[in-house]
């Protein structure tokens, strides 16, 4: 290959570090452009008064390949026990409180305990068994992680219909909303169906997957990915341009100048990539302009001792929109390490309809009305917190529309994204959006960057 040939990164989140730290492990000369001060996007992390904070991301599982794959090449430690802590859910119009274990991914977790759970009706039992039924007769196709075994499922409409008609109304009010919110940050009714069986069916279907953090949380793993691709980033330098010219990337407008390049990877939201790129193809911008994202305040309190009662790591509502809030969470029960001894770091998320209105007031207002909201269902949650963070996110979960996936293929047989030299990578391109999707979708346009270099 001709060492003299650039790629450009747009953008330094977790698919623009993907992709470079795939072509620097690879020998490729690549320049990652990140627009803020510092790389690592949804999945960054900062350190305030020796409180690792996770600023994005909270989840790392063991069924994150790509992810567990890089950090074990950097070196990073993890606490080599998993997370064994309890879910709290809240079902506000009974007044009734139920606890499901996490040593399962995320918030699932195996269908025993999932039977056994308090909040559950006779008739939520009942329709869980039907929907578990569903999912254990394609469960080597979910498995295997090869999206084309599962297109077929991926129909148009959304979750909360497509439950409502094939499972029950039941089952998507006392099971569907609770998971949805904590790992979308949204609800059944912004959700594909694809993208909510996975998620749903995830916990149900793979119980070898647990919840597994690094020692100092997400964001230490950012932070290290960050440092290894250091000194091939460029950081507060917005990329306002991709060029195209006869049908072909050469480069980038940054800073009011023009950096050349033999390839340039796009990874970005899809508003951005559209924003910046104006030589798409039109069946490109249509499926971008598709591409939906939740949005989230995220605020994030230092404080003394663990407020949650002992064991638990999450607290949620079992109905969305029962609170302003989707839920809070003390990672240092999940990273014990992320915070001094006797610390805890409560996260607390406030997304989609409630999320543009929190976000227009000043922080410190903000994390007031949160922490109030908290303590009428925590009441050892301190109302002056060591330390308030407030984290913006316009654009935080991908939410997959009905028959993306089958979109995507197509266009991809017709190839995607239609300019040459041109590559896109985004947790919009993964079967379940996630960090480690993004990280994924990074590293295969990376591997395409690569093989277009070497043959055109």
């Amino acid at each position: 290959m001709d060492g003299g040939k650039k790629v450009i990164v747009v953008g330094g989140g977790a698919a623009g570090l993907g992709a470079t730290y795939t072509l620097r492990q690879r020998g490729i000369n690549v320049t990652m452009l990140e627009a803020s001060d510092h790389a690592g996007g949804r999945m960054a992390g900062e350190v305030v008064n020796g409180f690792h904070i996770d600023t994005g991301a909270q989840f790392f599982s063991t069924a994150y390949k790509v992810a567990v794959g890089i950090a074990d090449e950097l070196g990073i430690p993890f606490d080599r026990s998993p997370v064994e802590a309890t879910l709290g859910v809240y079902n506000k119009r009974k007044d009734k409180f139920g606890a499901l274990n996490l040593s399962r991914i995320v918030s699932l977790t195996n269908l025993k305990t999932l039977l056994s759970f308090g909040l559950f009706s006779p008739r939520g039992h009942w329709q869980m068994l039907k929907f578990a039924r569903m999912l254990a007769r394609r469960r080597d196709d979910f498995s295997s992680n090869d999206n084309m075994r599962i297109l077929d499922l991926d129909f148009e409409g959304n979750l909360a219909d497509f439950v409502k008609r094939e499972i029950g109304q039941t089952f998507l009010e006392e099971f569907c909303e609770y998971p949805v919110a904590v790992n979308t940050l949204s609800a059944p009714e912004r959700l594909s169906p694809l993208h909510g069986l996975m998620l749903l069916g995830l916990g149900l279907l793979e119980r070898r997957y647990k919840i597994h953090n690094p020692d100092q949380g997400i964001g230490f793993f950012s932070q290290a990915l960050a440092q290894a691709c250091a000194d091939d980033t460029r950081l507060s330098t917005p990329v306002e341009q991709v060029v195209i010219e006869d049908g072909a990337a050469t480069g980038v407008i940054a800073n009011g100048g023009f950096i050349k390049a033999d390839a340039v990877i796009c990874a970005t939201t899809a508003p951005a990539a559209l924003q910046i790129v104006s030589g798409f193809p039109e069946e490109t911008r249509t499926f971008l302009s598709k591409v939906a994202y939740s949005s989230c305040c995220h605020v994030v309190f230092g404080v003394d001792g663990h407020p949650l009662p002992e064991g638990q790591y999450l607290f949620a509502f079992q109905r969305k929109g029962d609170s302003f809030l989707d839920c809070w969470l003390d990672s240092a029960v999940g990273s014990p390490l992320s915070a001094p001894p006797g610390k805890g770091i409560i996260h607390a998320f406030v997304s989609d309809e409630h999320s543009e209105e929190m976000m227009a007031l000043g922080d410190d207002e903000i994390g007031k009305r949160v922490i109030g909201e908290i303590r009428r269902y925590t009441p050892a949650m301190p109302t002056e917190p060591i330390f308030t963070r407030v984290y913006r996110w316009e654009n935080a979960v991908c939410l997959p529309y009905g028959g993306m996936m089958r979109d995507l293929q197509a266009l991809r047989e017709r190839g995607f994204p239609g300019v040459k030299g041109l590559f896109l990578a985004g947790e919009y391109m993964v079967g379940l959006p996630s960090m480690n999707g993004a990280l994924a979708a990074g590293v295969t346009a990376a591997e395409d960057a690569q093989h277009f270099l070497a043959h055109g």
